[in-house]
């Protein structure tokens, strides 16, 4: 790889980094508001109270930070792979 290149591949995984704190939004809001409709739907029918709602809204939270670890050590990778480059 060459300087171009590098710099090329730096300022895609900028623009990568960028996307990803928009991505975090979504990746946080919808799974957490889908949760809430579904364990509210369960609760309801089932008769719980509140207690497949806060399991539901748990669990989408553990999930949205997994996806949100797994994206950023992709990038992490990728960034060091392009460091050793240098």
């Amino acid at each position: 790889m060459d300087k171009e290149d590098i710099k090329i591949k730096k300022d895609q995984l900028t623009t990568k980094i960028f996307w990803l704190s928009f991505q975090t939004i979504f990746i946080f809001g919808v799974p957490a508001f889908l949760g809430l409709y579904l364990g509210k739907t369960a609760d309801s029918f089932f008769r719980t109270g509140k207690i497949i709602t806060l399991i539901t809204i748990v669990f989408t939270f553990i999930l949205s930070w997994a996806i949100v670890i797994f994206k950023y050590r992709k990038i992490k990778k990728q960034l060091s792979e392009l460091k050793m480059h240098e």
